[in-house]
């Protein structure tokens, strides 16, 4: 996505059933949010907190350091649609001795709802979808900066802004498809408009 008022990035994941009969699909979507910068901070790991968002579908991740060089130590992971399941927590969603090849939460189905304090934080967003022959879903990500003191507010104004059915986001799409044929995602359907 272009230069916009926030520092975000934006990726659409579109999935559809050309098969004749239902599909029931288990998607896992992971950020890794280390928060790491070339400004040297001892304690790095004791500062990063991972926490699920109250008021978004998302999680963020939280350095609270003394003398930040800036206010932006906040990383947030956001989906346009709520997660089945959620996690805050890398080791707890790839589990001791494995790796993101072959997570443990993989082969649960499902996360655990664990927040990070101290650990490496993996905002990790599970969702269970159904789709009926010839349906697609739609599902949008957005990372961005986040001022640490102010994260759900942030967030809540990432969501309206980029995430929101009419948003930013949905402009700039249809302006990448072309000016003189945009592809609308109709009731499950892409059409030519």
């Amino acid at each position: 996505m272009p230069a916009a008022p926030h520092p975000v990035e934006i990726w659409t994941l579109t999935l559809c059933n050309l098969g004749r009969r239902p599909r029931r699909l288990s998607v896992f979507a992971l950020a890794e949010l280390s928060l790491l910068t070339d400004v040297s901070l001892y304690g790095h790991a004791s500062y990063l907190h991972g926490i699920k968002l109250a008021r978004s579908h998302g999680v963020a991740a939280r350095k609270v350091a003394m003398n930040l060089p800036n206010p932006y130590y906040s990383a947030i992971f956001l989906s346009s649609r709520r997660p089945t399941s959620w996690e805050a927590n890398l080791n707890a969603f790839t589990g001791q001795f494995r790796t993101l090849a072959n997570p443990i939460a993989l082969a649960r189905g499902r996360c655990s709802g664990g927040i990070s304090s101290r650990d490496p934080v993996g905002a990790v967003l599970h969702f269970q979808l159904r789709l009926a022959p010839g349906a697609s879903s739609r599902t949008d990500f957005l990372v961005g900066a986040a001022d640490v003191f102010k994260v759900e507010a942030e967030a809540s104004r990432y969501v309206r802004n980029y995430l929101q059915s009419g948003s930013l986001a949905d402009d700039h799409f249809a302006r990448m498809r072309g000016t003189d044929e945009v592809d609308v995602l109709r009731r499950g359907r892409w059409e030519r408009q």
